[in-house]
């Protein structure tokens, strides 16, 4: 599986939500709009380019959009039907964790 990395360059190509398939969608471009200004805080926003939702999403955790103290690490952000799995330990990451594929 290949993973797109969304950067300010090609935000506006990538298809980000397999529920709503217009670029025009108000929700698109709103969600978009807001991607742009977490990628200024460090946000990394890897999608995997297969069919459904297969994202990786993490930030410095200074700037999570949980209330956590946790400076100097990387918040990794689940979706909300995900919360009631438990984590599982990682065997490997096919990135590091300053956002390199």
């Amino acid at each position: 599986m290949e993973l797109v990395k969304l950067t300010h360059e090609n935000i506006d190509q990538e298809h980000i939500c397999c529920a709503i398939s217009g670029n025009k969608d108000i929700q698109v471009m709103s969600k978009k709009n807001w991607l742009k200004d977490r990628l200024d805080e460090g946000l990394v926003f890897l999608k995997g380019n297969v069919r459904g939702k297969c994202f990786i999403e993490y930030i410095p955790a200074e700037y999570a959009w949980a209330p956590i103290e946790a400076q100097g690490y990387m918040y990794i952000s689940r979706p909300e039907r995900m919360r009631r799995m438990p984590l599982r330990p990682l065997r490997h990451f096919p990135f590091s964790m300053t956002g390199s594929l």
